[in-house]
Order: C-alpha cells, then sequence, then structure tokens
C-alpha cells in the first residue's frame, strides 16, 4: 500500500472509487451467476476491510457518500427490488469485512477510534496542525489566509506580485509560503499542500484555476443529474448502461467528496480525471443511445462515393503527419526526462540499497558518497550525509584530531551549500547550514559568528510560525553577542505558548541576554522562569548555568552551586 499509494489515507481514497464500481457489477449478467455473485461479494468484503484499515476519516465519509448516491441512483433507474439486490449484496461484504476486521492485529482498533472522532475539533485551543477536523480547520484558516496575501519568500517584481492572485503560487512554491500564514506549530512538520483539493488548486493555479475547476465539476455534477433524468424518464431499467452509470457517477460523487480533505497523488489523481472523463463519455454515450431509441424511422443510405476509403486529401494527410511529429517528439522527450531523471535516481537508490548495511565502514562512506553524487537533489542522500559528516567531524574533535574534523564539517557543509544553490529555501538546508556554522562558532572559528547571526536572520524570516526555530535563532543570536534581537526572537516566542507550549530555550535566550545587558534583576527572574517551563530541557539546563554564574559573581556560593549541579544534568526532554 505505501509503495503504491504513499500512504493510507490515499488507499482510503481509491477505495472509494472501486466500491461502488464492485457493487455496480451485481447487475451484470452472468451465465454462472452464483460464482460471480460470490466473486463480487469477496471483492467487496476486502475493499471494505480496506477502507477500514486505512483509518482515513475523509475516505470514510466519502464512501458513506458514494454509497447513498450508489442507491438513490438505483432507485430511480429501477425498481426496489433492484435496490434491495445490491444491498443484500453490501450486506453480505460487510459481514466478510467484518470478520477480516475482528482478526487480532496491532492496530485493530484504528478504524474504529478514527471513525469515532468524525467531527471531533479537540480542545480548541492548539493550533498545531493534526489530524482530525480540528488539524484541516486550522490549514483551510491558514491557506485562506494566505489567498489575501500572496506572500513568497522573496521579493519579486510589482507585476508578479499582482498577477500572483490570479495564477497562483505554481506547483512548488505553497510549501515555502504557507509558514507565512500558518498559525504557530509546536512540531517541526512542512505542510506541502492544503488538504483540501480546490484550496491546492487556489493556491497553485490562482483564482483562474480554482474558476476553471469549479467550471469542471459544476458541469460534471449536471450531467450526471441530466443522465440519470433522462435515462429513468426512458424506462430502460437498470440494463448494461445503467450498470455504468452506477459504477461511475456515485465513484465520481465519493471522490469529489473525499477532495475536500485531501490532495491525491499522481497515481490516485490519474485515476480521478479518468473518472471525470468517463463521466463525460457516458453522457455522450447516453444520450446517442436515447436518441437512437427514439428514432422510429430508419435512417436513409448514403449514397456511395465510388471513393477508396483509403483515400486521404492532402490537408488530412497533413493532419496525419503532424499528428506522427508530435507524438515522435513527445516520446523522445519523456524517453529523455526518464533516462536523465527517473533512471539516474533509481541507479542511485539501488546502489545505495546494495551497500548502505555493509560490514565496512569505508565501504559504507564510499556507497553514501556514490549516491549523493549520482542523485544530489535528492535531499534525503545530501543530509543525511552532511549529518553523519558532522557527527564524525564531533567525535574526531573529541579525540583531538583537530584538522581532521575541520576537513569532515567542512565537508558535510559544501554539501548543504550546493544544495542550497538548488533550493535556497528548503528548511532542511537552512537548519543544517546555521548549526554548522554555530558549531564552528563554538570551536572558536569566530569568521563564522556573522554567518551564524544571518542564517539564524533568515530561519526566522522564512519560518515565523515555528517557535522552536525562532528560540533556536534566539539562542544564537545571544550567543553571538546580538541581544537586543535575542529578546525581541525570545518575545515572539513566549507570546505564543498558550497555543504550543512551554519554551524553556526561549526564556534562557531572553535571560542570558538580559544578564549581558546588565539588567541582572530582570534576568534572574526570566532564568528561573526558564528553568521551571520544562525541567530537563536544554535551555532550562543552560538557564541553571547562567544562574550558577550570576549568584557566583554575587557571591552567593550555596545558590551557586546549587544550579551549577542542577545544569549538569542530562537533558531528558527535547523542545
Amino acid at each position: 500500500v505505501i509503495a503504491s499509494f504513499g500512504n493510507t489515507l490515499n488507499f482510503g481514497a481509491y477505495m472509494v472509487m472501486t466500491i461502488p464500481a464492485t457493487l455496480a457489477m451485481v447487475y451484470k449478467d452472468r451465465k454462472r451467476r452464483g460464482i460471480w455473485l460470490a466473486l463480487i461479494v469477496g471483492a467487496l468484503g476486502l475493499q471494505l476491510s480496506g477502507l477500514w484499515f486505512s483509518g482515513g476519516r475523509g475516505p470514510f465519509v466519502a464512501a458513506a457518500a458514494a454509497l447513498s448516491t450508489f442507491f438513490i441512483i438505483a432507485a430511480a433507474l429501477g425498481s426496489y427490488r433492484a435496490v434491495a439486490k445490491s444491498a443484500g449484496m453490501l450486506a453480505f461484504s460487510g459481514i466478510i469485512a467484518a470478520v477480516i476486521i475482528s482478526l487480532p492485529s496491532p492496530q485493530g482498533d484504528v478504524g474504529l477510534s478514527r471513525a469515532l472522532s468524525i467531527g471531533t475539533l479537540g480542545d480548541g485551543t492548539s493550533t498545531d496542525i493534526v489530524g482530525g477536523l480540528a488539524g484541516r480547520l486550522n490549514i483551510w484558516g491558514s491557506t485562506l489566509k494566505l489567498a489575501t496575501r500572496w506572500d513568497v519568500p522573496i521579493e519579486e517584481p510589482v507585476a508578479n506580485s499582482i498577477l500572483r492572485p490570479v495564477f497562483g503560487f505554481g506547483p512548488d512554491m505553497f510549501i515555502y509560503s504557507f509558514p507565512f500564514a500558518s498559525k504557530p506549530q509546536t512540531r517541526l512538520s512542512i505542510l506541502d499542500h492544503a488538504h483540501n483539493y480546490e484550496l491546492q488548486i487556489l493556491m497553485e493555479q490562482g483564482f483562474a484555476g480554482l474558476l476553471g475547476f469549479a467550471a469542471l465539476t459544476g458541469l460534471l455534477f449536471f450531467a450526471a443529474f441530466a443522465i440519470v433524468r433522462r435515462f429513468r424518464a426512458a424506462g430502460r431499467n437498470i440494463d448494461l448502461t445503467g450498470s455504468l452509470l452506477l459504477a461511475l457517477l456515485p465513484a465520481m460523487v465519493g471522490k469529489m467528496v473525499e477532495l475536500q480533505t485531501g490532495v491525491p497523488r499522481v497515481s490516485d489523481l490519474a485515476m480521478t480525471f479518468a473518472l471525470f472523463g468517463a463521466a463525460i463519455a457516458l453522457y455522450e454515450l447516453v444520450n446517442r443511445q436515447l436518441e437512437a431509441d427514439a428514432e422510429t424511422d430508419a435512417s436513409p443510405e448514403e449514397p456511395a462515393t465510388g471513393r477508396s476509403p483509403m483515400a486521404r486529401t492532402a490537408p488530412n494527410q497533413l493532419v496525419l503527419g503532424s499528428t506522427l511529429l508530435a507524438a515522435v517528439l513527445a516520446t523522445a522527450v519523456l524517453l529523455t526526462v526518464f533516462v536523465s531523471w527517473d533512471v539516474r535516481r533509481l541507479s542511485a537508490s539501488i546502489s545505495l540499497a546494495a551497500g548502505h548495511d555493509s560490514p565496512s565502514l569505508d565501504r559504507r562512506a564510499q556507497v553514501w558518497a556514490d549516491a549523493q553524487a549520482r542523485a544530489p537533489e535528492r535531499e534525503s542522500f545530501t543530509h543525511n550525509l552532511s549529518e553523519q559528516y558532522v557527527k564524525v567531524a564531533k567525535e574526531q574533535r573529541e579525540l583531538g584530531n583537530e584538522n581532521e574534523s575541520m576537513r569532515l564539517i567542512l565537508i558535510g557543509r559544501d554539501l548543504l551549500l550546493e544544495y542550497e544553490k538548488r533550493d535556497p529555501f528548503e528548511w532542511d538546508a537552512q537548519i543544517g547550514l546555521s548549526k554548522i556554522a554555530a558549531i564552528l562558532a563554538e570551536w572558536g572559528k569566530l569568521e563564522y559568528t556573522q554567518e551564524l547571526a544571518d542564517r539564524s536572520r533568515r530561519i526566522v524570516e522564512l519560518y515565523p510560525s515555528y517557535p522552536t526555530l525562532v528560540g533556536t535563532a534566539a539562542t544564537a543570536m545571544t550567543s553571538v553577542g546580538l541581544h537586543e534581537i535575542a529578546i525581541e526572537y525570545a518575545d515572539r516566542v513566549i507570546a505564543v505558548e498558550e497555543t504550543t507550549q512551554p519554551w524553556s530555550k526561549a526564556w534562557y535566550a531572553k535571560g542570558r541576554s538580559l544578564f549581558e545587558l546588565g539588567r541582572e534583576d530582570e534576568a534572574i527572574t526570566v532564568l528561573i522562569t526558564a528553568t521551571e517551563k520544562q525541567p530537563g530541557a536544554e535551555g532550562a539546563l543552560l538557564a541553571h548555568q547562567v544562574l550558577s554564574e550570576i549568584y557566583r559573581i554575587r557571591g552567593e556560593p550555596e545558590l551557586s552551586e546549587y544550579h551549577k549541579e542542577q545544569g549538569a544534568d542530562a537533558i531528558t526532554f527535547e523542545e
């Protein structure tokens, strides 16, 4: 499931389309009808259990909408006996699904807990992006806010800013613009789509794209209603064409409902638009069939032209030639992209998979380096390799090998600098480069202190809705002597504690800055608060260390020794 659909929610969304299509096959006449119905019941049972295990609340609601639409259309086209027939098959399938669901499994209660939590809004105070309706409302509210501002992480020409609402951010910029409108987040989790397909179109293609999609879906629903109405008026009951109506239209309705809570992957989206196309084709098919049935007189045969059916006019030959040329060019482009992108990245993954668990440390290091060199744009390769260089550099530093530690950490830094050229807004690269600058400054390389300050400012500018990053930036600022800025950043974080969590690092940064500025009494109060906000967090331990120094200077050895001992404890809480 994960390999094909990315996650279980996309799998559940796919089941929304397949369940009504499978149920519609009940009305197809077969010679061995008992075996046919048994196969349908078995397939439906597997699909229903798959939907349940996916744990997707959006797909649950969408499946209910699809099945409701199915029975409404079945009642409109056929008799109540026909509706009872499909309802009975669905009931038998539900029994099979219940048996499968009841089998012991590590997470057997996921479906039930998710189903019971549909519509739950949570405590109403947290602004974190979480699962369920509360999380979706946070995302949608922030996305709508972004649609009134259209912020981007770079300065752009006035013309671009004016046209941005019309044509949107494009396919790649939402992930970088969302933090400007997002509510404060406790966790470091980036949002790459709006969890609503219409909002995603608005973000990517602007109001022009949203208007186009609204027109498309509006026409699709109108066509579906018109098809069912004409088919019912013709009194044809549920024949083969009626089965197609039941297979496609409820699936389309269910998918449209599911699109309100998520954005499908390409594999899922391709089937979605294929379903839209099938609905349009079905509309044309039904109209032609009904028109043909309404004709009472045979159409007169057209006189033979005496012309070979293979004969083609010059314009037709030109069109054919142009079509073939376009097909050849499109094929060449696709093959080029496939070889230069997919094959290259796949070969890097195969190379890494073949040697990542080698018993030889040198072999593992070489495999990672080769994979990263083949696909440097793969952030998982570049960031992991850079982190390993930094880790080994620290180990070499502890062993006293300063030259080797510098060589290794600079290699890790160069990897991220190269990646930054490809994607200057990607936060793993920015955070990694900031951490490396902090380590180098800590090692006495003062030429990196300005870079640390600049990168901290940049992180705050790019990700203002992430208090943990802003708090870390405040700590970095006070370490390089920019105490007023550190206090400003710390106050930003402290202001959102009510909707996120206590942030000891922000209180520590503010307290240390106040101490460095000579405001000792204020510093003591703030630093004590830092120790109480999140005991065991790094910020709390650092606050104890500063308090120990303050009390030592004040000549209060007992308090100084107490805070010294507290500050020497191990970190037990990660902010």
